[in-house]
């Protein structure tokens, strides 16, 4: 991973603090063994689809490390940042880690909403129906 970005790496993915609660109870509600990363990346995907941020008060929960990203992390949180503030955030590290931490700092508050609406043990059926849904509508035409 080294090698994809000139920069620094930050050693962690991070959430504000008050969001660690939030945070093991969305874990809590699957029904399998789910990677903290895994979570991080549902948030991020959620705060980046209802075009929702929230900058990051705190770094206080240190979610993830960073380490633990494969490719695919990499190439979802530089897409993302690369939608958001155009092509030139690509050799911008810090940029990029910031993008993703603040959509997932919101997406956070909607994954919590979401595990209220359903009942305890069937959130992940929820989420791949929603999952299936979203892939139906975007590539239904191909």
């Amino acid at each position: 991973m080294r090698e994809v970005f000139p920069d620094e790496l930050p050693d962690r993915l991070s959430l504000e603090e008050e969001k660690r609660e939030k945070f093991k109870k969305i874990k809590d509600h699957f029904s399998f063994d789910v990677k903290n990363r895994d979570i991080f990346f549902l948030a991020l995907i959620r705060g980046y689809k209802n075009d929702s941020m929230k900058e990051l008060e705190d770094k206080g929960f240190g979610v993830a490390m960073t380490s633990y990203l494969n490719d695919k992390d990499i190439a979802v949180m530089t897409s993302i940042a690369i939608e958001k503030k155009g092509v030139q955030v690509i050799n911008d590290t810090k940029a990029i880690f910031e993008t993703a931490q603040k959509y997932a700092n919101f997406g956070v508050n909607i994954l919590e909403d979401n595990i209220q609406e359903i009942s305890y043990g069937s959130f992940d059926k929820e989420f791949e129906s929603q999952i299936y849904d979203l892939y139906y509508e975007n590539y239904k035409n191909e």
